[in-house]
């Protein structure tokens, strides 16, 4: 404690007196040069008067060189008190730039972080989204498929009407559950009728069709007079036959489906055979079920055929 006490009175009497002759210095610098350049240009004495006053502009002058020695004291002094303090600011500057480095690195690691959350949050929904399309393509392939083909009109045993007949059979890979089929008979003029009033459904019915399964079933009242068939031929009167209808049922994913059709007959394709025989022969009617229109003669009508 004692040497550095000694240094410090040292240092302060030495800077002390180096303040003291630069400020005692400066004055006589300026008067010599003042009184040379009165010699070389030979004022008058109103001049010489005047430059004797010492002029604001040469005290600013005098202040800034004042200033200059002392700011060096200043400056050494500090240094003197502080022999590390550059070696502490190379440090400090050095600390800024790790910082600031670090600082880039983190708005970097932040925005790679980010773009990463975005690129797995999408590529989690393209899975989902994924999963979801293979979830409806399989219940696609394995749900199961009602379709219809047509079976002609027959007549009835012991009856001179007749009705038209359908096979319903299950086209798709597993069972069909609640089963339910309505089908109706309508003349029409119209070649192009469209079925408008559909059956509701009663949702009570326990029928299952296996895959590759079938059953087949007439047409519900009113009935086709046969004796009928033979007057709109010949007069051109109601002259389309109509079996349409349609089939609802459940898959194994208890969704509940549709499948509508619609078959049209033209009069004039009847089996006129079978038409005379019961309408001249059989008074009762056939004991048999005799064929009024063959399936070959349906048409797939334009309109009433959808499934989903």
């Amino acid at each position: 404690m004692a040497v550095r006490r000694t240094i410090f009175v040292t240092g302060g009497g030495s800077s002390i007196g180096l303040a003291l002759v630069a400020l005692l210095a400066t004055p006589l610098a300026g008067q010599n040069n003042e009184a040379g350049d009165a010699r070389r240009s030979q004022p008058s004495a109103q001049q010489r008067d005047k430059g004797a006053s010492n002029p604001p502009s040469e005290q600013a002058s005098t202040g800034a060189r004042l200033a200059r020695p002392l700011n060096e004291i200043g400056e050494a002094k500090r240094a003197q008190d502080d022999p590390y303090r550059d070696e502490r600011n190379e440090r400090e500057k050095r600390d800024l730039i790790a910082q600031q480095e670090m600082a880039d690195w983190a708005v970097g690691v932040f925005w790679a972080t980010l773009a990463g959350v975005v690129i797995a949050s999408l590529a989690f929904f393209g899975l989902l989204f994924q999963i979801g399309e293979n979830r409806r393509s399989t219940k696609q392939q394995l749900r199961a498929y009602l379709s219809t083909e047509p079976l002609g009109i027959k007549s009835r045993i012991g009856r001179k009407d007749c009705l038209g007949h359908i096979l319903l059979k299950n086209v798709g890979q597993t069972p069909a559950f609640n089963v339910w089929l309505k089908v109706m008979l309508t003349r029409h003029t119209e070649k192009e009728w469209q079925p408008v009033d559909y059956a509701d459904d009663p949702l009570k019915v326990s029928r299952a069709l296996h895959p590759g399964g079938s059953m087949s079933q007439g047409s519900q009242g009113p009935f086709l007079n046969i004796a009928e068939i033979d007057v709109a031929t010949k007069n051109a009167e109601l002259p389309y036959i109509y079996i349409w209808g349609i089939a609802r049922y459940d898959d194994i994913y208890g969704e509940r489906h549709t499948t509508k059709f619609c078959y049209r007959y033209e009069t004039g394709s009847r089996e006129q055979q079978n038409v005379t025989r019961i309408n001249v022969l059989m008074r009762n009617g056939p004991p048999e079920a005799l064929v009024i229109f063959k399936a070959d003669k349906a048409r797939l009508q334009s309109h009433g055929n959808d499934a989903d």
